[in-house]
Parts: structure tokens; C-alpha cells; sequence
């Protein structure tokens, strides 16, 4: 489903401080259609984490996010083969910043 870019803007803007507002880092995953530019992503989405998707420019995912860069890359390994999976890169982006991993424990009653 394609979302305005006014619509999605918005939306993505006012979801961050909620997750913020529970204690946890906001990030965005950049996939297919993201219906947002580069530069949209930077200058409108306040956010210091980012997530290349394995779709390529080509389905409209930028090749980077203009000054920060991205601290995660998707790679489709093998598309449209029965051993296709996705590997994760992890690097640290033009601000010095990286991936923020978030572990906990399972309650067992």
C-alpha cells in the first residue's frame, strides 16, 4: 500500500516519540517504495538509527542516507533460489554512532 509522503512523514514523526517515550531507541528500516526520499528520511524523521533493506535503488531504497549513512545493511543472498536468506551488516555510520542491540530474559512462571 502506498502512503502520501505528507501522511507517512507525519506518521512515522509522531510514532517515534512513543517509542522513545517507553525507553528505547527509534530507528527505521528502509525497504521497498519507502516512500520517502534521502533527504526526507534525514531532514524529517528524528532519528539517529537506520536499516537498509535488501531491495535495491532500483524499488526505490537510496543508497545511502545523506550525512549519517546507514549502521545496518540488508543483503539478499541467493533471491528466488529455495537457500535464500538475508544477511545483516552492521558498521558504524559517518557520526560514529553503530546498532543499538536490545536483549532481555524470558519470564517463566
Amino acid at each position: 500500500m502506498a502512503y502520501p509522503q505528507a501522511t507517512l512523514s507525519i506518521s512515522v514523526t509522531l510514532g517515534l516519540p512513543r517509542v522513545e517515550g517507553v525507553g528505547y531507541e527509534t530507528g527505521v528500516y528502509v525497504g521497498a517504495a519507502p516512500g520517502l526520499s534521502a533527504d526526507q528520511l534525514y531532514w524529517n524523521l528524528k532519528t539517529k538509527h537506520y536499516w537498509k533493506g535488501g531491495s535495491s535503488s532500483k524499488a526505490g531504497v537510496p543508497d545511502d542516507i545523506p550525512h549519517r549513512g546507514y549502521q545496518l545493511v540488508q543483503h539478499i543472498q541467493n533471491p528466488g533460489k529455495p537457500n535464500e536468506f538475508d544477511s545483516d551488516v552492521t558498521k558504524t555510520d559517518n557520526f560514529g554512532d553503530g546498532v543499538m542491540w536490545i536483549t532481555g530474559t524470558s519470564l517463566v512462571a
